[in-house]
């Protein structure tokens, strides 16, 4: 897979609380090799599944709702560090948050001060999933000039009901890269793009 395009560029990625967040480790691993720096902002959520110490182990920096060292992380600097902002997995919280301009935690404040579109890997159950207002959250997004990933369908365990049943899930970290790399190409061709 070629995609030097990436090599001098700096990812950020965003973690909601999705239980689909405890398998970050591969995504952010994969990601390493192919970003000059890669680096996370967690919602308070997502480090009650996944702390943000054990994030730290496969990326180069992890920022977190309560900051360090009692002082709060600044997500305009945040925003304005990454090249490109990802949040995977994105929940139907984050992406009602941002397609309304809401900002109520630091990965959502972050998508506001980052200069350019987000990419958002949805990660949520076929009940949330086919929700209209969820359906109108993703054309807002869309319309804004963020990028959506459609999640795909897998058979996988659902938490809520302790069955193992069709549910949507997040594409492969290598899927998950070209879907990057092909944003990031659209965006250097139509500067326009946000």
């Amino acid at each position: 897979m070629s995609i030097s395009i990436l090599k001098d560029k700096k990812l950020l990625i965003g973690i909601c609380g999705s239980i689909s967040s405890v398998g970050i480790s591969s995504y952010l691993l994969y990601f390493k090799s192919f970003f000059k720096e890669t680096r996370v902002v967690m919602t308070k959520t997502a480090e009650d599944l996944i702390p943000a110490p054990t994030v730290s182990y496969f990326c180069d920096h992890v920022y977190s709702e309560h900051g360090e060292n009692g002082k709060r992380h600044s997500h305009v600097e945040i925003g304005l560090w990454a090249d490109i902002y990802c949040i995977i997995p994105a929940t139907a919280n984050i992406l009602g948050q941002t397609a309304n301009g809401v900002a109520m935690n630091l990965v959502a404040t972050t998508v506001l001060a980052h200069p350019h579109n987000t990419i958002f890997f949805p990660n949520m159950n076929d009940l949330m999933w086919n929700k209209t207002v969820v359906s109108r959250n993703i054309e807002q997004l869309r319309k804004d000039g963020h990028i959506v990933i459609d999640p795909v369908e897998i058979m996988a365990f659902e938490i809520a009901t302790g069955t193992r049943k069709p549910n949507r899930g997040l594409i492969t970290p290598d899927k998950a890269l070209l879907a990057i790399e092909k944003g990031f190409r659209e965006r250097t061709k139509h500067p326009s793009l946000t």
